[in-house]
Parts: structure tokens; sequence; C-alpha cells
């Protein structure tokens, strides 16, 4: 085939990178490795693999379109290494979100055995924290993951969860106003004693 005729039409049926109807194998395979050289290709160094002048194969990669058909390949290996990067990603937070969902599983189990007097407010807090920031950090706000089905299964332990939470709550408030009402406490028994000492000068 000739190398010096106008630049081929490519074949609509056909992905670009692949063979051309127009095509011998042997061009093919020069476009190959053209092709698969990556973004750093050029024609010197497919010159060089396959034996040929630069400028012998310039010419073929002009009529056979080389620049345009290797930048579609390109293109469509960026589109499945995304894919397949994705892909990987998904997986990786499925496997994290179970691996949530079972901790928390546990720490629920666990919260169902204990009394409210063992686990403070802040620390309640701060273990819900932990467990909303990976939450987020998983799948974003908003979405829905397998760890809210372990906390809201049938198994009781969001309820536990929820009670002990509202009674450590309240033992805490219980504990201020019982420190509140001493430090009232303590304050009028000064002004009673100040109040009964100024009582007690005599006047001139």
């Amino acid at each position: 085939m000739s190398t010096h005729g106008d630049p081929i039409e490519l074949d609509p049926g056909t992905d670009v990178w692949e063979r051309q109807p127009q095509e011998t194998p042997k061009r093919f395979g020069q476009f190959a490795i053209y092709r698969d050289l990556g973004r750093t290709r050029s024609i010197r160094e497919t010159a060089e693999r396959t034996d040929n002048s630069a400028d012998y194969l310039r010419r073929v990669a002009a009529q056979f379109r080389w620049t345009e058909r290797a930048e579609a390949f390109d293109r469509h290996r960026d589109r499945l290494h995304q894919a397949m990067w994705l892909e990987e990603r998904r997986k990786a937070a499925e496997a994290d979100a179970k691996v949530l969902s079972a901790g928390i599983g546990k720490i629920a189990q666990r919260l169902t055995s204990m009394s409210p007097s063992e686990l403070s407010v802040s620390d309640m807090i701060r273990m819900m924290d932990v467990v909303m920031r990976q939450r987020r950090h998983l799948l974003g706000p908003g979405e829905e993951i397998q760890v809210e089905a372990t906390l809201t299964g049938g198994d009781g332990a969001a309820s536990a969860l929820g009670e002990i939470l509202a009674e450590a709550k309240r033992n805490q408030d219980r504990e201020e106003q019982q420190l509140t009402a001493a430090l009232d406490d303590e304050d009028e028994d000064g002004d009673s004693e100040d109040d009964g000492a100024g009582g007690g000068h005599a006047h001139p």
C-alpha cells in the first residue's frame, strides 16, 4: 500500500485505536507499537523499535492518522483507569463501613450492660462524634450506611444507648444542682455570721 496517499477514513464501527479496514497487519503493528508507548511516544522511538527510518514512519503516521488515534486511545485508557479507581474506592468504603458497623454493634452491646454512672456525658459525646466523623468520611453527610442499620436494629441497642445517655445527663444535672445548692448554703451561712458579728459591736 502506498505511503503517500491522503489520510484514511476511520471506520465508524471500529474503535479508532483498533485496526482499520485500510490497514494491513504490518501497518497496524507499526501503529500499535507507537500507540502503546504512552503519552511520551514519538516517531523516532517507534522507528528504532520497528527498524524503519523516522521520515518513512512520519509519512505512514500522517496517512493512517496515528496522532489522532493514539490520543483517542489515551482518553479511552483514562476512562478505564478512572472507572477502576472508583470501583476500588467503592469496595474500600464498603469494607470500612462493615468494620465500623461491627465496631458500633459491639459498643452498643457493651453499653447495654453498663450503668449510666460508668460513662460520662462527655465520653458519650466524644464516642458519638468519632462514629459520625467516620460515617461522613466514608460516604459523606446525609448518606445511608450500614452503621445506621446496626444502631436501629431490633436488638434494643439503640434504645439502650439513648436511655444510658439520657440517664447520664440527668445524673450530671443533679450533681450540678446539688453543687449549686451547697455553694448557695455556704454563702447564706457566711452572710449570717457577718450579720451576727456586726450586731455585737457597741455603739458610741
